[in-house]
């Protein structure tokens, strides 16, 4: 199976969620095949549409693999080596997809995939979930049901075709997308303390819903969302205590 070839076979033009999984699986079954765990509950937490790969591919969704040869059979060391081995290949692919979010699909391989995000100095919204295997299809379903709502789901994305020209566009869906410093510059937030609180706040309160680069500052929003209107309160009492 040529397991590259079929995955381009769904690539959409613009890519607005990119899901990472570790690798193709070693046994043969692929998610652009339809016959592997990864397909199946990735089918299901979508509403299990017809001709569903279609149907992800229609909302800007592709799924890419962090490696790009199966290691899943391998040693635990061996498999740490191959995810870190793999962040530039990683980072330079997410630099050609410009996504808007990124979903890691098994915790194991978050650390390798913000490495890459961060790299490839992507603005991408960052989630990580559990892989649907291994007894975690259930906290697979529950971590989707909260991610899927803020997906920024393209509604008439259509398959890739390759060109030289390159997106540049900083726009979402649903409003402007702003790094958390962009943020704090505009409403007069600069001093390094003042700085400092806010990160803590933002850590404390948005940590597990961003989920973005290490570096806080660096952290996207977009303008209307429930997280930049809780960064604005967050702001708003900054402001007022000083």
């Amino acid at each position: 199976m040529n397991v590259e070839g079929l995955r381009h076979q769904y690539r959409p033009e613009k890519i607005s969620t990119l899901f990472v999984g570790e690798s193709a699986p070693a046994g043969g079954t692929f998610f652009y095949a339809e016959n592997s765990q990864m397909y199946r509950y990735m089918r299901e937490v979508f509403g299990n549409p017809p001709d569903f790969l279609s149907h992800f591919m229609s909302k800007g969704c592709f799924l890419d693999d962090l490696v790009l040869t199966p290691v899943n059979h391998r040693s635990d060391a061996e498999r740490g080596a191959a995810h870190r081995a793999s962040i530039p290949s990683l980072a330079d692919r997410i630099a050609e997809y410009s996504p808007l979010a990124i979903v890691a699909v098994l915790k194991k391989i978050g650390p390798a995939v913000e490495e890459a995000i961060f790299r490839a100095s992507s603005s991408a919204q960052y989630y990580v979930v559990a892989f649907p295997g291994n007894g975690q299809q259930g906290r697979f379903r529950r971590e989707m049901a909260t991610i899927v709502p803020k997906l920024p789901l393209n509604p008439q994305s259509r398959a890739h075709v390759p060109t030289n020209v390159s997106s540049t566009s900083k726009l979402s869906p649903t409003g402007r997308r702003m790094e958390l410093r962009e943020v704090l510059a505009s409403h007069g937030i600069t001093s390094p303390d003042d700085v400092r609180v806010v990160g803590k706040s933002v850590r404390g309160k948005l940590r597990k819903r961003i989920l973005g680069h290490s570096h806080y500052e660096r952290w996207t929003f977009i303008d209307g969302s429930p997280e930049h209107d809780e960064l604005l309160q967050i702001l708003a009492n900054v402001l007022k205590n000083k």
